[in-house]
């Protein structure tokens, strides 16, 4: 009868909801968001794929962009990444998402070492966003990237207004040191070695505490710092420093071995200055031909001004 029928029919139903596969959860997920988890991942050649496929609509433009700009960046090619990234602040009308987007993009600039495009970026960042989560972070990328196109009193400001992390006061420390300003830097390296134990200081400043150990006469220290600079061609300059203190110490074949390698450098007044005091030492040991070879050789090759003109006097 009719209500057998219908007991029968119900309990086919739930057979068969029982027997069906579940529902694959990625059909929930849009391309777009497929694409994002793949950049976390560092699958950007399978994120780019999935967005090459897809037609975003005009609300989907802004995160289409953005996945874009993260699996470019992650390959490498900055300049496509860039250019997503401002497609991607330009469609966005959210305010938080386009703060997180700008200050991405400048960050972008920043560790793939454009730096004058990440202090324009930085600018507009820190004037937008005045309230921004990621302000202090802003103000020493910021800080970083004036470093590097050396405004070194620009930077010095932004790294004060950066807070006291040891980021932003190895910072301070660095310019101060590239300023001239020696024993200001030396006291603010002390206080920081003292303190950090563990933090992760870049080959540059520990280049830099070497250098500035090197100029405050403490050399059993500035030899510790300048020999855990490994990366080129930082070592080229830390080499040219080991040969300096050498000479101070009366090691004068060392000193030449140190200037042996630290000519290699493909930065030019390294090369000067580690030909100039390999000289020096030849012409020490009265090895007057040989010390004049190099001399020579600064001439023809890398004319040196001041400094050159008073060796051969």
């Amino acid at each position: 009868d009719m209500k057998l029928f219908v007991i029968a029919c119900v309990f086919f139903c739930l057979f068969c909801a029982a027997i069906a596969e579940p529902m694959d959860k990625d059909s929930f997920v849009t391309p777009v968001e497929k694409a994002l988890e793949l950049t976390k991942a560092q699958r950007a050649l399978e994120a780019i794929k999935i967005l090459s496929a897809f037609s975003p609509g005009k609300a989907s433009l802004p995160s289409y962009h953005y996945a874009y700009a993260k699996a470019y960046s992650q390959l490498g090619r900055i300049s496509e990444s860039m250019e997503h990234y401002r497609l991607a602040y330009i469609y966005s009308s959210e305010k938080v998402e386009k703060e997180q987007i700008l200050f991405e993009r400048a960050v972008t600039y920043l560790n793939n070492k454009y730096y004058d495009e990440a202090v324009v970026c930085f600018r507009i960042f820190l004037n937008q966003f005045q309230a921004s989560k990621f302000r202090e972070e802003a103000l020493l990328g910021h800080a970083e990237a004036l470093f590097n196109i050396k405004r070194f009193n620009d930077a010095l400001t932004f790294f004060q207004k950066g807070g006291n992390s040891f980021r932003a006061l190895y910072g301070k420390a660095d310019t101060l040191h590239a300023m001239g300003r020696i024993a200001e830097a030396h006291e603010i390296y002390l206080d920081l070695i003292n303190k950090d134990k563990g933090y992760m200081k870049s080959q540059l400043t520990l280049y830099n505490i070497g250098e500035n150990f090197r100029l405050m006469g403490k050399f059993s220290f500035a030899k510790i710092y300048l020999a855990l600079v490994k990366d080129y061609p930082l070592k080229y300059r830390a080499d040219l420093s080991a040969g300096l203190i050498a000479i101070a110490e009366g090691q004068m074949d060392s000193a030449i071995k140190y200037f042996e390698v630290a000519v290699q450098s493909p930065e030019r007044a390294v090369k000067q200055k580690a030909l100039l005091h390999w000289s020096d030492v030849l012409m020490q040991a009265n090895k007057l031909q040989e010390s004049k070879s190099k001399l020579v050789e600064i001439r023809t090759k890398y004319p040196y001004g001041k400094d050159y003109d008073e060796a051969l006097l």
